[in-house]
């Protein structure tokens, strides 16, 4: 659905994997993420545990964390992550769109 919006979409099988990439992403310029959209629970490391890792360090992209539940804790923690949305799902398309797009379209300005 994002490809089909214009956006280029990389896939990640597991936090380990997104760390890698974000890790990547932050020392290359070149490879620059705009938006980092993950489930606040995936295999291996989390995502929250992931953006807990990276801190504040400098180029750690904005994030849009998925969660399956209504847990409260969840959220807290990643708003206290910096997260710029936190979508329970299922994900309703046009809120996940939307966010997207004010956020890549944000940096740009």
């Amino acid at each position: 659905m994002l490809r089909v919006e214009g956006y280029d979409v990389i896939d990640l099988a597991s936090g380990f994997d997104l760390l890698q990439a974000l890790q990547t992403s932050m020392e290359e310029q070149s490879a620059k993420v705009d938006l980092v959209i993950c489930d606040a629970h995936l295999s291996g490391k989390t995502g929250l545990n992931v953006f807990s890792m990276l801190g504040n360090a400098t180029g750690v992209p904005p994030v849009v964390f998925t969660t399956s539940g209504s847990d409260m804790t969840v959220f807290d923690e990643a708003h206290r992550l910096g997260a710029v949305a936190v979508l329970e799902k299922p994900v309703d398309i046009d809120e996940l769109l939307g966010t997207v797009h004010r956020v890549v379209f944000d940096q740009e300005a």
